[in-house]
C-alpha cells in the first residue's frame, strides 16, 4: 500500500515537474515578449522626447501647460525665459507676478475648450495672451500661449505717428494753396 502511495505521489512529483517546465518556458517566452515590448516603448518614447524638444524650440511663442491644480508642469524655452526662477510647481501668479494673466487663467478655468485672449503686459513687453483650458482621456490641462507683439505694437504706434505727421504737413500746403486760389479768384473778379 506504501508503494501504491509512493507510486501516485511520484508520479503527481514528475507531473508537476513536467508541467513547472512548461510553465517556465512559457514565462520565458513572455518576458522576452515583453522585453523586446519595453525596448520599443524606449525607443518610441525617446523619439517622441526628441521630437517634443524640437517642436517647443522651434515654437517662437511662450508655451505654458498648468495641471488641472494650476500648477505649471511644463514650459518651453521662451516661456521659461520670462521668469528669473524655474516656474515648475508654481502657479502663473507666483511664477509671473501677474494679476491680469491670473485673472485670464481663472476665468479660462470656468470655461472648457474656449480660447480666452488678451493683451498683456510683462516686464514692459506687451504679449498676446492665449488661455485654453483642455481635458484629456486622464486629466485637464490648461494651455497659455504667450507671443511677444512689443515690436509690432511700437511699429502700429511709429505708423500712426507718421500718417498723423504726413497728413499735418499735407494739410499746410494745400491750405495754402486752397488761399492762393481763392485770392486770385478774387482778383479776377475786382478786374472784371
Amino acid at each position: 500500500m506504501i508503494w501504491i502511495i509512493i507510486f501516485f505521489l511520484s508520479g503527481a512529483l514528475v507531473a508537476s515537474y513536467v508541467f513547472s517546465r512548461q510553465n517556465i518556458r512559457q514565462l520565458e517566452r513572455e518576458n522576452i515578449v515583453c522585453r523586446d515590448n519595453m525596448d520599443s516603448l524606449k525607443r518610441e518614447n525617446h523619439q517622441l522626447s526628441q521630437i517634443q524638444n524640437l517642436l517647443t524650440e522651434a515654437v517662437e511663442e511662450g508655451v505654458i501647460l498648468l495641471d488641472s491644480s494650476q500648477q505649471i508642469f511644463f514650459t518651453n524655452p521662451m516661456a521659461a525665459a520670462l521668469s528669473k526662477t524655474s516656474m515648475i510647481g508654481k502657479t502663473p501668479i507666483v511664477a509671473l507676478r501677474n494679476k491680469e494673466l491670473d485673472d485670464l487663467v481663472q476665468e479660462a478655468s470656468q470655461h472648457l475648450g474656449e480660447i480666452h485672449e488678451r493683451v498683456i503686459d510683462l516686464d514692459g513687453n506687451k504679449f498676446q495672451t492665449r488661455i485654453k483650458k483642455i481635458t484629456g482621456n486622464r486629466e485637464t490641462v490648461t494651455a497659455i500661449v504667450l507671443r511677444d507683439i512689443t515690436i509690432l505694437k511700437r511699429l502700429q504706434r511709429a505708423r500712426h505717428e507718421m500718417v498723423a505727421n504726413i497728413s499735418h504737413e499735407l494739410r499746410t500746403p494745400i491750405t495754402t494753396i486752397g488761399l492762393l486760389a481763392d485770392t486770385l479768384q478774387d482778383d479776377k473778379l475786382r478786374k472784371s
